[in-house]
């Protein structure tokens, strides 16, 4: 697979799923040295990581030419830009619910998530694709 022949929109989001990957892991919340990773943060934190990363994963299998994922009439690139924003929705709630004792993770949660979104949106822009599914003829 060449990197280079991604657009840029496939490139910030798989830049943005490793952000969110190591989001996860980083502290979020501390205070005095004791620090709480995303798993302890709550759903909002690690379940939004882990959408930005499944965004991500699902854009780089399309572009590996390994599997095209579609979920009830939405493309590989629908599904990418709804995990994506669901992702990132998710761990801005997380910050909106607690904004005390605030580590760095977080801050990489949010950015990750939201390059995840933002270029599989733009990714799916490109396709020509908006938000609606491709009606399917019932039998």
């Amino acid at each position: 697979m060449d990197f280079n022949k991604l657009s840029m929109g496939m490139k910030l989001a798989l830049v943005g799923g490793a952000l969110s990957l190591i989001a996860i892991f980083l502290p979020w919340y501390g205070f005095l040295g004791f620090n709480i990773s995303a798993f302890n943060s709550g759903f909002f934190a690690w379940f939004g990581c882990i959408l930005g990363v499944a965004g991500a994963a699902v854009l780089l299998m399309k572009s590996m030419g390994k599997n095209e994922v579609k979920a009830g009439g939405f493309a590989t690139e629908q599904v990418a830009a709804i995990a994506g924003a669901l992702g990132f929705l998710f761990v801005v709630l997380r910050f909106v619910t607690q904004t005390d004792l605030v580590k760095m993770g977080l801050f990489v949660g949010l950015i990750g998530t939201g390059l995840v979104a933002y270029g599989a949106f733009t990714t799916m822009k490109a396709a020509g694709m908006d938000f609606k599914p491709k009606s399917t003829p019932t039998a």
